[in-house]
């Protein structure tokens, strides 16, 4: 028992004062916390074919112009990427995705925000290739944010241009 104390207090100067250990031991820490629940990497090899069988047609404001055209929700974009729609609202909240902008013009929805085609494709791209390598969009993964987020501007920059 004295041993694994002994042991046990080692360890821990170490985490304490070692940098690389304790990065180390909390990328094993995650890892292992992954294998144990099993997250599911989503396959969003076809997402941008799934667009055509989804979304809804809506007015939608562009600019100061309205326009019909195909949008989607927050709660579709989960459906596509496979995620619950909380961790997708989480994701926007946190930053990790660009949040839909335009508002819809008429009806039940008017000022409800939805994507329109142009975004959906711009982060659909940038996200078949982040969750080809891993099942998750954390905050670490700033590489992938940064693409999702100029990607997404991009379009839209290009919407307004063209509106």
């Amino acid at each position: 028992m004295a041993g694994a104390k002994k042991r046990n207090a080692e360890r821990r100067e170490r985490y304490a004062s070692d940098a690389e250990y304790r990065k180390q031991r909390v990328l094993a820490s995650r890892q292992a916390y992954r294998d144990k629940t099993q997250v599911a990497t989503p396959d969003l090899s076809n997402a941008i074919g799934k667009l055509r069988n989804t979304g809804t047609r809506r007015a939608v404001f562009i600019g100061v112009r309205m326009s019909r055209r195909k949008t989607w929700t927050t709660t579709d974009l989960a459906d596509i990427v496979g995620r619950h729609v909380q961790v997708v609202y989480r994701w926007i909240k946190n930053g990790h995705l660009p949040g839909p902008r335009f508002n819809c013009a008429e009806g039940e929805n008017q000022h409800r925000e939805v994507y329109v085609r142009e975004e959906m494709v711009a982060m659909l791209s940038v996200l078949r290739d982040h969750f080809s390598r891993t099942a998750y969009l954390r905050m670490d993964h700033d590489e992938t944010i940064s693409a999702l987020h100029s990607a997404v501007a991009l379009a839209r920059r290009e919407l307004m241009t063209n509106a």
